[in-house]
């Protein structure tokens, strides 16, 4: 159970109690509702944010370990740079491709001369389009890689399943206002 619904419960239980209790008024019962409400909502507001943004980090971390740029930590700022003009002409020469067969072939290729650059830029190409066996292929040469694109994938299925945008909304939703709430409301 999360802790975003463990609170959600709590908060829900302590507005019970408040409801239940026959010696306050509706007003009375309105001012001690409204903190807890305001509190909790605030709360799974920013739980919602952060769930989001812990899931956009982890995705982008997996595509930089896919189809970024590594460079030895030993490197000097020269081999940096020129590993870095290297693999923007390498993600240039692959996004003239418009074609799976032809990504296939310059993968091939890249592959046998070892120009992992340039894999990578088809790779990352290749994920943008959708060429699935350009991307599969580029995955069989390594199990990291085929480890890393098949998290990649799970990370991606698992933000587009609608179920888990149902528990989402469901468990970052807002407690609404209460009938004692709604009540002092009306009457102001």
């Amino acid at each position: 159970m999360s802790e975003a619904f463990q609170k959600r419960s709590a908060t829900e239980a302590q507005i019970k109690t408040i409801q239940n209790d026959k010696d306050l008024t509706d007003e009375a019962k309105a001012k001690r509702i409204a903190p807890l409400r305001a509190t909790l909502n605030s709360y799974l507001a920013q739980e919602r944010g952060s769930a989001a943004a812990s899931r956009d980090e982890q995705h982008t971390k997996t595509l930089r370990k896919l189809f970024g740029l590594s460079v030895r930590q030993s490197a000097s700022e020269t081999e940096k740079i020129a590993v870095m003009q290297s693999h923007r002409d390498a993600l240039f020469r692959a996004d003239g491709l418009t074609k799976p067969e032809d990504a296939h072939r310059l993968l091939e290729r890249a592959r046998l001369v070892g120009d992992e650059l340039l894999a990578r830029g088809i790779a990352l190409v290749s994920y943008e389009r959708s060429w699935a066996e350009v991307l599969e292929a580029y995955a069989s040469a390594s199990t990291d890689t085929a480890g890393q694109l098949s998290e990649l994938r799970m990370l991606e299925d698992r933000s587009m399943s609608r179920q888990r945008q149902m528990n989402e909304a469901v468990q970052y939703s807002p407690i609404g206002e209460t009938a004692e709430e709604r009540a002092i409301r009306m009457r102001a």
